[in-house]
């Protein structure tokens, strides 16, 4: 007999499909395939027109994959002291339809670093701020 779940663990099931379905609507909306006004999520993942084309290197294949990142950074993604910067799909909170910068960055999971997008915005904001 498979044992009830517990009241709290039904009340995180029905949030994580709600969550879900919320998500889909809110990714395929006309709205969110527009191109973003936040700088390290692109709606497009060309590189005549990403926004952070300027660092990727011309060996990165866009959009990228995770295996890309793997391949040509190392097994943790960072290989030879760098990183990585393509155009990863799942921007946004969005898991389609929109692109990020890097595999992992501080601004998408605690505990990393900031890719190389937001370490760019971080110094031109204290720059403004030194002047």
């Amino acid at each position: 007999m498979h044992p009830r779940r517990s009241k709290s663990a039904r009340r995180v099931s029905r949030l994580s499909a709600s969550s879900t379905y919320e998500e889909d609507e809110r990714c395929t909306s006309a709205m969110h395939r527009r191109e973003s006004t936040l700088p390290n999520i692109s709606a497009t993942a060309d590189r005549q027109t990403l926004k952070w084309t300027d660092l990727v290197k011309p060996n990165v294949p866009l959009p990228t994959t995770p295996e890309d990142v793997l391949n040509l950074a190392g097994m943790d993604g960072h290989g030879n002291g760098g990183v990585v910067v393509g155009a990863l799909e799942g921007g946004g909170y969005c898991t389609k339809g929109l692109f990020r910068p890097e595999l992992s960055c501080l601004m998408r999971s605690d505990g990393e670093p900031f890719c190389a997008v937001c370490r760019r915005e971080r110094d031109k904001f204290f720059a403004k701020l030194a002047k």
